[in-house]
């Protein structure tokens, strides 16, 4: 299993986390984006994006939450919002 090191300063990725994300697949390029769509959801996010690796979500906003991703989109975001996962990022 890998380990990911999550940045704990956010404030270059407020608002994108996307980019985070791509980030981290270069130092982990077996993993892949966790997308979920918050477009019809409360609260500031239209979609958030986490990284899926070893069949673990690892989300630098969330970091205490380590779970596959259906537990993980249900614990931080609740049941029925709607989630995928996509490769990671074609330049890596």
């Amino acid at each position: 299993m890998s380990t990911v090191h999550l940045p704990t300063d956010l404030s270059p990725y407020e608002g994108l986390c996307l980019e985070l994300v791509d980030h981290l697949l270069h130092q982990h390029p077996d993993g892949a984006i966790l997308y979920i769509d918050l477009e019809d959801e409360p609260g500031p996010w239209r979609y958030h994006a986490a990284l899926l690796l070893d069949g673990l979500v690892y989300d630098a906003w969330f970091p205490e939450v380590r779970l596959p991703p259906e537990e993980y989109v249900a614990e931080v975001f609740g049941e029925g919002v709607v989630w995928e996962v996509n490769p990671g990022s074609e330049d890596q």
